[in-house]
């Protein structure tokens, strides 16, 4: 029984020394890292257009089509009607020369009048009944004859006439529906030639926006290539630093535990026979504990758990 202090227990954890030197190493990595500057990437990172692709651009903006594909004649067209001859003004197609051939023809026949009458009068003058009932009869006669005949060959050359001027008419309808249905054609094959035009030029417009976009397509693939080279550089320390990491999370680490011994206060002769108890039990091994215990009471301090004293 004895008046004393208590000292109190401690535990440290160290790396072990072949370790030492690599950890030193991290911390000084981590470091510079730390205080290493921005550095951004100075070179581009999407593909500007290619030469063609410019060109298929510009040929766009400027493209006009080649025309209204026969629209409008086609429009022109819609609202054609044929030609009738009723309500027809057949003038213009009348023979000038109708009123001569006419004129000549009754002349003519009223000649052959003149020539019967003539030989009627001739026949009665020689019978000696010129002037008479009969006679007079007789010229009534030939004069109506004459007269009908005249009229006939009126009518039947001005029928001629009306006839002609209509055949003239309907050829004359027939032709200008044979000239609409030739622009309406003519209007279809031009309004496909047009088309053939205008596609023929959108593909070539295609063709290079097509080749052009292939190229862009090459050059954004370089430049993601040289960014993905450039963010494998710069993160490179980074994931070396994390390796380095890891391995010392793997590293055991060695720790050193300092209990508290009473050198005073308490009966010794209870801790010593508790203790002797103990090494009985123990055997050999545990008298040989016993011994040292009982040193370091006496000389005061720490022990460590495999029996040695630590000071």
């Amino acid at each position: 029984m004895s008046k004393g202090g208590t000292k109190t227990a401690t535990t440290t954890t160290e790396i072990p020394e072949p370790y030492r030197k690599f950890a030193e190493g991290q911390l000084a990595t981590a470091a510079t890292l730390q205080n290493r500057p921005y550095i951004s990437y100075q070179s581009p990172l999407i593909a500007d257009f290619t030469q063609r692709q410019q060109q298929g651009l510009d040929q766009l903006a400027s493209y006009q089509p080649a025309g209204d594909y026969g629209a409008s004649v086609a429009q022109d067209l819609a609202g054609y009607q044929g030609g009738q001859i009723a309500g027809s003004d057949l003038s213009a197609y009348n023979n000038p020369y109708e009123d001569m051939v006419v004129s000549r023809s009754l002349a003519d026949i009223d000649r052959a009048r003149q020539m019967a009458q003539q030989s009627v009068n001739d026949q009665a003058v020689a019978a000696g009944a010129f002037g008479g009932s009969r006679a007079g009869v007789q010229a009534a006669l030939t004069n109506e004859a004459y007269a009908k005949q005249s009229a006939d060959t009126a009518a039947q050359l001005r029928q001629a006439g009306f006839s002609n001027a209509q055949q003239l008419r309907q050829q004359d309808i027939a032709n200008q529906m044979a000239a609409a249905e030739t622009r309406r054609a003519a209007a279809g094959q031009l309004g496909a030639a047009q088309q053939a035009q205008d596609a023929a030029r959108m593909g070539q417009i295609n063709a290079l926006l097509q080749a052009g976009a292939a190229e862009q397509g090459m050059t954004q693939s370089n430049l993601d290539l040289a960014y993905r080279q450039f963010l494998e550089e710069q993160n490179y320390p980074l994931a070396q630093l994390a390796l380095g990491q890891s391995i010392l999370g793997q590293t055991p680490m060695g720790s050193t535990t300092r209990a508290p011994i009473r050198t005073g206060g308490f009966n010794l002769g209870s801790l010593l026979a508790g203790a002797g108890s103990l090494a009985m039990g123990l055997g050999p091994q545990g008298l040989g504990l016993l011994g040292t215990a009982a040193a370091g009471a006496g000389g005061g301090g720490f022990i460590n758990t495999f029996g040695q004293s630590v000071g």
